[in-house]
Parts: structure tokens; C-alpha cells; sequence
């Protein structure tokens, strides 16, 4: 299935002079001066709440439910509300404790299935790993067959949204924050906090279906189907011009590898919208393009950047993903938000091919071959059946051009009566007139000729 990144905006509520005024469709933003112009998914305007940010990533979580990867990514510069609308608080739930709620509410009311939920809360901060679950590991980002991976990372199992808010609560207890001249506390570092579900259900089978095995017919015909699935909530340290921030020493240090990390992101998504042009894939406010192109794709460097080889799999492929860029609409950061709208509008570009995450085990893999032998056992004998039929009605056809009324074959000898071609398989056609008799050796199938009026 493939989908698009969904872009949201949200305008933080401030006072003072703005610069940007959004359209009442909430489609569209527009600065003051009516030289640039955006258009999103949805734009959230001052006086939007925590509950109407949520209701529009929503089906993020039901997909995730369903099986599917997802992420839920802030972006925005420093103090414009990225971390607010990630986490929010106590009186005004953010992304995270609302999703939590729900998932917990709908697994509770599913007696059909069986889920299993782990929690893990991974901070980059300077470019190094920190565990904020578990301060003794020593996370690091690894790369196999299949792609990089976190090894060292804790994972909490929880059964309920008190759990799961409690390991969230004491990793921000420890995440890195420190006060600019933009924000009191502001976030230093991007932090990734990850649900994993796993899904388990009983699917019964018959043998009608064509999928039912001798293994099965052990089993009274019921197949255990598995699911696996990701979703990330991501709150990035903010984007800052450090005359704004005026950070020095560790400050300053922070905001270049801040500025730095998410220059990589901005990167890897300018290429995948590149590589979605190219592909014939983009879609330009909502309706496809159709042209088909086979330009060279665009190389992808996610090695930059700790951010982005974590989230590779998620940026380039298998993941359902919202990007909500916050901003500050003062007229003093009109360039800063430009340059987030811009990002956005790059992102909005950018489809990828999600599908559900069925974890296939040893068992389940000799099932699906077994079944796979059984189609390709039908198929070949329809196959046969086919050409056999074929093969009976051409010699059928040349013998009659030749002027002559049996299946006759040159070199062998005619026989008057019933003519019998015997086809494997248990197929056989029979006419009358003048024919062949074969012995079948594989079936026995000797039947005499009918006698004719000279034999009667």
C-alpha cells in the first residue's frame, strides 16, 4: 500500500506582531506580505486544541493496531511547541498519552486476539545514545542485512497507560534540557520513544479454502497469525540560528550538532521527494501526477546523522508517517519559520510502501510452502488437462482436413469400429468411426470395440 507523508502545521499562540495569517480552509498559510504561499494537510491555527491535533494522526494508531509500522515526528524551531504537542502535560494530554489511551482501551475491548506491549526511550543527544529507560546501557546504533538497528536499549514491558506514562515520565526526568534566551527549557536532544506491539491471533481454517495442511488437520484446521509493529513518537530538539539563542560554550556545542543533525534529516527528505518525482510517484497537493519517469535515482546518505540511520527504516519505506511542524509567527522569526514551512512542503512529497508486519516463524514457513506445493500441484494438472485436450482436438482436426473420420496417426494401424485416444490422467475421448485403439497401461483401459453390422 503506498502513502504519502501527511504534513501538519501548528501556529503556537503568541502575542506581538505576525507575520504569517492562516486561510480559513486550514489548507493554507500565507505570510503578510503575500510573497509565500503553503499548502498542507492540515493547519492548526492559535487556537487549536491537544484533542484536535490527535483526532488528525489518529489513523496512524488504528493502522499501527492493524499491524502497520507508524511515526509521529515534531519538527519546528526552538520554544514553538513541538514538545507540547508531543507530551503536553497533565491538564492538556500531547500525542503520546492520548495514543496510549486509546491503544490500551481498544486491545482491552479485542478479546479475539492476544497483544503483548513493550516501551523503549532512546535520547541523541551530541550525536551520542543515551538509554533513558536504563542510564547503565550503553546504547549503540549497529548495522546488519537488514538495516541498523539500536542494540543495548532497553524495553519495558507494560500492560496499561499508567505503565507506559510512568517509563515515559522517568525517561524526561533525565532527558537533557537547558535554558536559552528562545525557551526556559529547552529540549537539547531528539527523543525517540517507541511502542512495539505484538498481535496474536487464531484463524480458523477449512479445507475448502485450499489452505489447510496434514499439520493443520492436527491442529483442528486453526492458523496462529502474528503481527509486529513499530510506532515512533519523535520530539526533535529544535532548529536555532545560535545569534537567537545566543548559546556559548556547551550551549553552542549543542546547537551545532542540533543544527547539524537535522541538516542531515533535511537532506535525506530533499532526496526521497527527488526520488518520488522521479519515480513517478509525487503528488502535488493531492492529485498524481501520472508521468512516469526512469531518471537515476538520487543516492541517500543516511550515515550522517545517528537520527537518520535510526529512522531509516521508517523515513524510506515501511511506515505510515505525520510530520507536525510547529512555528512561531512572530514577525522577529519570520526567516527561521520559512525555512520550516519550506522543509515541510519538501516532505509532504514523500510516499512510501507500508504493509502489515507478519512475523513469519519456522512453522508457519512450512505451512506456507506445503500450501504453496499443494496450488502448484493444482495448477500444473489443470495445465495438463489443458494440453491433453488440446493435443486430442488438433489430430482431431488434421485427420478430418485429410479427408479422413478417426484419430488415426500415420505408421500406425486403423481399426474399424469405436476409436479410442487415451489421454494420462484418466482422461479419455472415444468416437466412432475409424480410430486407434492404445492400451493405457498406467489405467487398464482395454475396453473392447462395439461390434459392427458385419460382426452382429
Amino acid at each position: 500500500m503506498e502513502k504519502r507523508i501527511s504534513v501538519f502545521v501548528r501556529v503556537k499562540p503568541v502575542d506581538g506582531v505576525q507575520q504569517w495569517e492562516v486561510d480559513p480552509s486550514h489548507t493554507e498559510i500565507n505570510s503578510l506580505d503575500k510573497k509565500d504561499k503553503f499548502r498542507f494537510d492540515h493547519i492548526f491555527g492559535r487556537t487549536s486544541t491537544q484533542y484536535e491535533v490527535y483526532g488528525r494522526i489518529q489513523p496512524i494508531v488504528e493502522s499501527f493496531l492493524l499491524g502497520y509500522n507508524g511515526i509521529i515526528m515534531a519538527y519546528g524551531q526552538t520554544g514553538s511547541g513541538k514538545t507540547f504537542t508531543t507530551f503536553g502535560n497533565t491538564n492538556n494530554p500531547g500525542i503520546v498519552r492520548q495514543a496510549a489511551g486509546e491503544i490500551f482501551e481498544r486491545i482491552q475491548q479485542d478479546s479475539s486476539k492476544s497483544y503483548s506491549i513493550r516501551v523503549s526511550y532512546l535520547e541523541i543527544y551530541n550525536e551520542e545514545l543515551k538509554d533513558l529507560i536504563n542510564e547503565n546501557n550503553k546504547p549503540k546504533v549497529r548495522e546488519n542485512a537488514e538495516g541498523f538497528f539500536v542494540s543495548n536499549l532497553d524495553e519495558r514491558n507494560v500492560k496499561n497507560q499508567e505503565e507506559l506514562m510512568h517509563e515515559l515520565n522517568l525517561g524526561d526526568e533525565i532527558r537533557h534540557t537547558r535554558a536559552t534566551a528562545m525557551n526556559s527549557l529547552s529540549s537539547r536532544s531528539h527523543a525517540l520513544f517507541r511502542i512495539t506491539l505484538i498481535t496474536e491471533s487464531q484463524v480458523k481454517q477449512s479445507e475448502e479454502d485450499g489452505k489447510t495442511s496434514l499439520m493443520q488437520k492436527d491442529e483442528q484446521q486453526n492458523s496462529t497469525i502474528k503481527t509486529k509493529s513499530i510506532l515512533y513518537f519523535v520530539d526533535l530538539a529544535g532548529s536555532e540560528r545560535l545569534s537567537q539563542t545566543k548559546a556559548e560554550g556547551e550551549a553552542q556545542k549543542e546547537g551545532c550538532n542540533i543544527n547539524l543533525s537535522l541538516l542531515t534529516l533535511r537532506k535525506v527528505i530533499q532526496a526521497l521527494s527527488i526520488n518520488s518525482q522521479k519515480d513517478g510517484r509525487i503528488e502535488n497537493n493531492g492529485i498524481n501526477s501520472g508521468e512516469s519517469q526512469t531518471t537515476k535515482q538520487s543516492h541517500i546518505n543516511y550515515r550522517d546523522s545517528k537520527l537518520t540511520m535510526v529512522l531509516k527504516e521508517n523515513l524510506q519505506g515501511n511506515s505510515q508517517t505525520a510530520i507536525i511542524v510547529t512555528i512561531n509567527p512572530l514577525e522577529l522569526y519570520t526567516e527561521t519559520t520559512k525555512g520550516s514551512l519550506q522543509f515541510a512542503e519538501t516532505a509532504q512529497h514523500v510516499r512510501t510502501i507500508v504493509r502489515i508486519n507478519e512475523i513469519i516463524d519456522d512453522k508457519r514457513r512450512i505451512e506456507d510452502l506445503l500450501q504453496e506445493c499443494k496450488r502448484l500441484r493444482r495448477l500444473l494438472d489443470q495445465v495438463k488437462s489443458v494440453d491433453n485436450i488440446q493435443q486430442g482436438l488438433l489430430i482431431q482436426s488434421q485427420n478430418y482436413g485429410n479427408g479422413q473420420q478417426s484419430f488415426g496417426i500415420p505408421g500406425q494401424r486403423n481399426t474399424f469400429g469405436i476409436g479410442i485416444l487415451n489421454i494420462p490422467k484418466k482422461r479419455k475421448v472415444s468416437i466412432y468411426g475409424n480410430g486407434n485403439i492404445q492400451d493405457n497401461e498406467d489405467e487398464g483401459f482395454n475396453r473392447p470395440p462395439k461390434p459392427t453390422n458385419a460382426q452382429m
